[in-house]
């Protein structure tokens, strides 16, 4: 996690969203760290709910009703405001280089949301270079938000 969160605060980025895959053991080691944590993802961390159900097993499009109610009670617990590009309809891009319209985006945030940019496995580096730039530019960071 410190690694990760190194390579984060060098891409210019302030603060870090715990997301699902996180154990609780990784998400202390990134409490640790000298970059903050803005939000928490559901389903984080990787725990059992408390009715004993594996929290990657949960789905709100469970049809066993008492696995829907599970998920939505946890998932009210960590709800938040991710920002991603797309492809067509393929999502979790790094920001500005590809298709979604950043400044329509920008004009639509209500002021002094927490932002996160939520950007796939699927990105390497390289692309992920220039987004917090990017967000500056287009009006959805200010500068003094970092």
């Amino acid at each position: 996690m410190a690694e990760f969160a190194t390579k984060a605060r060098g891409l210019g980025f302030t603060h870090i969203e715990a997301s699902a895959p996180i154990s609780p053991q990784m998400l202390n080691e990134l409490i640790e760290t000298a970059v903050s944590i803005s939000s928490i993802r559901s389903n984080c961390p990787a725990v059992m709910s408390p009715r004993g159900i594996p929290i990657s097993s949960l789905s709100l499009s469970s049809l066993v009703k008492n696995k829907q109610m599970e998920t939505i009670s946890f998932t009210k617990k960590t709800i938040s405001l991710h920002l991603h590009d797309i492809i067509g309809i393929s999502d979790h891009r790094a920001l500005g280089k590809r298709d979604m319209d950043w400044e329509m985006e920008a004009k639509h945030l209500p002021p002094g949301i927490v932002k996160v940019c939520e950007i796939g496995k699927l990105n390497n580096e390289e692309q992920i270079q220039g987004v917090v730039n990017l967000l500056h530019k287009k009006g959805i960071l200010n500068y003094l938000e970092g």
